[in-house]
């Protein structure tokens, strides 16, 4: 319980972060999230692990971590499409908000960049 605890305290540290933080903001809940991971996978490893025998334990681990791994890898596969999906989406929301530019505009960039 105290690394699930220290786990919420840390994503809890991470509700004010903006574009402007340093490593020096996310140093302290970092270090937070990484101690309390570890406090939180020890009792999981011990609960699924525990009860096999021991001469399946070598392959009850590999198909543990295996099934760990592959579950992270999807997982921040199905993030990373969904990101690019909202982000495609806001971005022709965007579009269609702004407003076209006068003529003169234009000409007054097309001559500037005949300048440069």
């Amino acid at each position: 319980m105290a690394g699930l605890g220290g786990f919420v305290f840390s994503m809890y540290l991470f509700t004010p972060i903006t574009h402007e933080w340093g490593w020096q903001e996310l140093l302290f809940p970092q270090a937070i999230r990484g101690i309390s991971q570890q406090f939180a996978m020890a009792p999981i490893v011990t609960l699924t692990l525990g009860g096999i025998p021991r001469e399946r334990l070598k392959l009850a681990s590999g198909v543990f971590n295996l099934t760990r791994n592959l579950g992270g890898a999807i997982g921040i596969a199905l993030c990373g499409s969904i990101l690019n999906n909202r982000t495609n989406f806001h971005f022709s929301r965007m579009g269609e908000k702004m407003v076209s530019v006068p003529h003169t505009v234009n000409d007054f960039i097309s001559r500037s960049a005949l300048f440069f």
